[in-house]
């Protein structure tokens, strides 16, 4: 989605369109949602984090310096409200600190993998699975959100040349595990990223 559309979105809100607030809420739910799931929330968790972001939004208690930094805001307030959550949660039930896993699971499409089918499923799984957290969420942000490295950098709380690196990391580590298939497998994980998180 385009930042300039919701910064646009933003602008408007602030200048008194609740519509726009409306349509803001509208296009950047579904996204935040399946975020917070990813990290580590259930359903209910995320969309009650989100509505009450939403909603110190909504009643002006939040005040950003750089409008076009939204994005960035909400997806980190989601992941910190998460977290905020997941310890509350492990403090009430003696449970272990909140997990670093970053969850993403994977739906191959049947149709595109054809005869190589299950030899590309568990090279597909062995990769994630050789991933970090953190590898699986930089390549989430990138290629399903399609963030900017400056959005990422932002979301992760890390600075913008770590994020580049994290990444370039990443693709290595992928590219190491199956040098032959890397480009179909790499292709198939961001497809099938995409397609979980529709």
């Amino acid at each position: 989605m385009s930042g300039d559309i919701i910064t646009g979105l933003w602008r408007k809100f602030c200048r008194g369109d609740y519509s726009a607030f409306s349509e803001l809420y509208r296009l950047l739910f579904p996204e935040l949602l399946a975020y917070g799931c990813k990290i580590g929330g259930d359903y209910e968790m995320a969309e009650d984090v989100i509505q009450e972001l939403f909603l110190k939004l909504y009643q002006n208690k939040v005040k950003l310096k750089d409008d076009e930094k939204l994005r960035v805001f909400l997806f980190r307030s989601v992941k910190n409200g998460i977290y905020t959550q997941l310890e509350r949660s492990a403090r009430q039930q003696q449970l272990p600190d909140v997990p670093e896993d970053f969850k993403q699971d994977f739906m191959i499409d049947e149709d595109y993998l054809g005869s190589q089918e299950e030899d590309i499923r568990q090279k597909v799984r062995s990769i994630i699975k050789g991933l970090t957290p953190r590898q699986r969420e930089v390549v989430y942000l990138r290629f399903i959100h399609e963030m900017s490295y400056e959005e990422i950098s932002g979301i992760m709380g890390i600075n913008l040349q770590s994020a580049k690196n994290l990444l370039s990391r990443t693709v290595v580590s992928i590219r190491k595990s199956s040098l032959a298939e890397m480009e179909s497998i790499f292709l198939l994980i961001a497809i099938n990223m995409k397609n979980f998180s529709d």
